[in-house]
């Protein structure tokens, strides 16, 4: 004859996916009690270690509603349902209330009713031919982990409930405990004292703000200054940013007040620390030819500066244009 084989099941693995189907059966209901009937699943994926649940509905949900939903699913997991199944024809199952997204993929004569909670009043009522548990106390705790968009008019939440439940809430301690020790305040202060640590730094931000455009206010002399021999064209000016003032949103803050300082003229500013060049136009030039500017780190290996009639200064591998910004 053939040769002989033996077939088990995973049991660690097979208990999990029970957990998580179980568990997105009552997510389902939960979802059509909060949002209302019009929620149609498009899609489910058990694993493991995760549940994810596609579902329709036109906007993201609130924080609100994410919590009555996470909610009623733990109600009904604390109210230790009785799960159980049955065989009824589509038309019977339907009428008797059973949830039957996908109308064409059932056998019309005989489908499987999984029913979650008292047959006169259930949890839950779907048609489904999975595995699932005796009882929802099993699948404690229940948590959302996030909810996000599939496409328009699709939404997606991923949970986890059991094992992989628990296995999340020790990892969400363990990070707490971790921020807990690092702040020096108890797991229960880390809320309060972390926004007062984010109160603190967005008012060191707008000082820090204040404090670069007054530095950036300043008078800066130029290291040079080149003025094109023919009539009607402006003067070049070349300055240089050392040390704290040569970060980027210094540069940036020097550029600007130097185009309404000095409007009639072209300004090119190096920044040594940030190796950075940035050539502007004063707001009152007009009719200035090209300008290009190669550069290596902060403006070294310069081969040769021009500014009379060519307006050009020429420096190695990178090439940066010339730009006229405008309020």
């Amino acid at each position: 004859p053939g040769d002989s084989v033996t077939a088990t099941v995973a049991g660690k693995r097979r208990g999990a996916l029970t957990v998580h189907h179980t568990a997105t059966h009552l997510l389902h209901a939960s979802l059509r009690e909060v949002l209302g009937e019009a929620v149609k699943q498009m899609g489910s994926l058990v694993h493991p270690e995760y549940l994810r649940f596609d579902f329709t509905h036109p906007k993201a949900l609130t924080k609100h509603e994410l919590q009555q939903v996470e909610q009623l699913v733990a109600n009904g997991i604390g109210a230790e349902l009785k799960v159980g199944t049955s065989l009824a024809s589509l038309a019977e199952a339907t009428r008797a209330g059973a949830v039957a997204d996908f109308q064409d993929k059932y056998n019309q004569d005989a489908v499987r009713v999984v029913t979650i909670g008292d047959l006169s009043s259930p949890f839950s009522s779907e048609l489904c031919g999975g595995t699932h548990v005796d009882c929802t106390s099993s699948l404690h705790p229940f948590h959302i982990l996030q909810e996000s968009a599939v496409g328009t008019g699709v939404r997606r939440i991923e949970a986890v409930a059991g094992r992989a439940g628990v296995s999340w809430l020790q990892c969400k301690r363990r990070a707490l405990d971790e921020l807990a020790d690092t702040l020096g305040v108890s797991p229960t202060q880390v809320g309060e004292n972390t926004k007062a640590l984010y109160s603190s730094h967005k008012q060191s931000i707008q000082e820090r703000k204040q404090l670069q455009k007054l530095l950036a206010s300043r008078p800066l002399s130029p290291v040079a200054s080149f003025h094109p021999s023919s009539s009607g064209n402006p003067a070049f000016q070349l300055h240089s940013l050392e040390g704290a003032e040569g970060s980027s949103d210094m540069l940036k803050l020097r550029t600007q007040h130097l185009m309404k300082a000095h409007p009639e003229a072209v300004h090119i500013v190096v920044s040594k620390p940030s190796s950075q060049i940035m050539c502007v136009l004063g707001k009152k030039c007009v009719n200035v030819s090209a300008c290009l500017l190669y550069t290596s780190d902060a403006a070294d290996e310069e081969d040769s500066v021009d500014l009379g009639g060519r307006r050009i200064i020429k420096k190695k591998k990178e090439k940066i244009e010339l730009v006229n910004e405008k309020d």
